[in-house]
């Protein structure tokens, strides 16, 4: 009997060891670890196995995308930097990486331009994560129910016109604070932008291959999915055009 206890503790401890080694922060650890080692490859392969296991956060697409752009893969960097900064979209240091890993690939085009409203509210929404949004909104939503308290208890009129004020602004912005983290909710959860990652892709008239050749884009380009039909999805491009290119060519931010 004291044989089998002994076992199973044994045992028991194993297994919380290798638990603990393989818990996101050692493997994070270890991977971090390994890119100040110069050990690139090994970086790399330790990021992607917790992204494998579910696991998502800037720090950890930030750290892949520097991994890959310093073995000279620049569509995988150009990836997970769009990914950080859907996480933290404020993060200076992502959006300078980011800015020059494009700055890499072949294609250039003159982006369409788009009206000042959409430019800002989209700017708004993406300014902060939506967690953060909450927090704001959740901060408004008991300043209004502290001015709601106060107008109930004050007795003077004037007192009270005064708070009903700030009543009034404070349930203002908090719905306002509310929608805006919704939108920004939607916006990280959102899709339908995609990497190309082959070297060279034709683009074509219609979702088949013998259709007419439109021009011809290169790794790393920023597409906007439109629509997929079986194995080809339609992508509109920087400049607005649009046209039919294999799915495996590109991946989803």
């Amino acid at each position: 009997m004291k044989n089998a206890l002994t076992y199973f503790i044994t045992l028991l401890i194993i297994a919380c060891q290798s638990a603990m080694a393989s818990s996101p922060e050692r493997l994070f650890e270890q991977a971090n670890a390994a890119y100040e080692a110069e050990q690139i490859d090994s970086a790399k392969t330790l990021y992607n196995q917790l992204i494998q296991q579910g696991y998502t956060s800037h720090q950890l697409h930030y750290n892949l995308g520097n991994a890959h752009f310093k073995s000279g893969e620049v569509a995988k960097s150009i990836l997970h930097y769009e990914r950080a900064l859907k996480l933290k979209p404020n993060d200076e240091d992502t959006r300078h990486n980011l800015n020059v890993a494009n700055g890499q690939i072949t294609d250039e085009f003159e982006e369409l331009p788009s009206l000042f409203i959409t430019n800002w509210w989209k700017g708004l929404i993406t300014l902060f994560a939506p967690a953060t949004w909450w927090v704001v909104a959740i901060v408004l939503f008991w300043i209004f129910v502290a001015f709601v308290t106060f107008f109930v208890l004050a007795k003077d009129v004037a007192v009270k016109k005064r708070v009903a004020g700030g009543i009034v602004i404070s349930l203002t912005l908090t719905a306002l604070t509310v929608i805006i983290a919704i939108f920004s909710y939607m916006e990280m959860q959102n899709r339908d932008n995609a990497i190309v990652m082959k070297a060279a892709v034709s683009v074509y008239s219609e979702p088949q291959s013998n259709a007419t050749e439109l021009y011809v884009i290169h790794s790393g380009l920023k597409v906007e999915i439109q629509e997929s039909i079986n194995n080809w999805i339609e992508v509109r491009l920087p400049n607005g055009n649009k046209g039919w290119i294999p799915q495996t060519s590109i991946t989803r931010i």
